[in-house]
């Protein structure tokens, strides 16, 4: 048996949306058993360990023990290059594959459209974005939970409620 484990501080409680582990031919190791310590916050569907290897990011295994460990049995070693995690979010990622489509605000105008385009890596690229403009990325395939943002030096920036107070 052999054991591979994804452990939080002991002041901290675990929420991950996925993680994979991948050999020097970048496979995916596949384990023989998946357990933790820690029992998911809520016996439902959203929460459960299983998700956080189901390749859906939006899914997650979430607990409030503090210092839960996730282990990975396998049955023979296996040699780990590289390891894919992503804590749980709220997809608000490109994915591949999805359309896009970004606007600026126009003041009386309204929002005007930048052009549609398909994800095809971790970014999107869009040149003649007029400068301090405030943007809105729409997800055309999936997703509802869109922010406005600005982009200053070379960084979205999206604001909060103490922000508008300024």
């Amino acid at each position: 048996m052999v054991l591979l484990f994804n452990q939080v501080p002991k002041d901290s409680v675990l929420s991950i949306a996925e993680i994979h582990f991948f050999d020097k031919n970048n496979k995916e190791i596949i384990f023989d058993t998946i357990y933790s310590n820690g029992k998911p916050w809520k016996d439902v569907a959203l929460y459960q360990l299983k998700n956080c290897n189901d390749n859906d990011p939006v899914s997650f295994f979430h607990t409030w023990e503090m210092g839960t460990s996730i282990f990975f049995e396998t049955k023979s070693p296996k040699s780990v290059k590289k390891i894919k995690l992503i804590p749980r979010n709220d997809d608000n990622f490109i994915r591949e594959g999805d359309e896009y489509e970004l606007f600026y605000n126009n003041g009386e105008k309204g929002w005007v459209s930048l052009g549609r385009q398909t994800g095809t890596d971790k970014a999107i690229l869009y040149y003649q974005v007029p400068k301090n403009s405030v943007l809105w990325l729409k997800n055309h395939t999936r997703g509802k939970e869109e922010q406005i943002f600005t982009y200053e030096n070379g960084r979205q920036v999206f604001p909060t409620f103490e922000e508008y107070g300024k």
